[in-house]
């Protein structure tokens, strides 16, 4: 089953953000987020972003899939 999600989110503007989102409680992860805001920061584009937080996601699935 699915546990997390990326999320692009319309910040105003015109700019948007991806999340990582748990599917069950709609929440960002925080993690995530931060390191996601980091590239921002670093003047990456939106897609990078976007590929990222998806390697987290799978790293996330994968590993919590071992640890079960």
């Amino acid at each position: 089953m699915k546990r997390f999600s990326v999320v692009l989110v319309d910040v105003g503007a015109g700019e948007r953000i991806p999340l990582l989102c748990d599917v069950s409680t709609g929440l960002g992860a925080f993690e995530p987020t931060a390191f996601a805001l980091q590239l921002r920061a670093r003047g990456r584009a939106v897609n990078t972003l976007v590929q990222a937080l998806r390697a987290v996601q799978l790293a996330h699935t994968a590993l919590g899939a071992a640890c079960r």
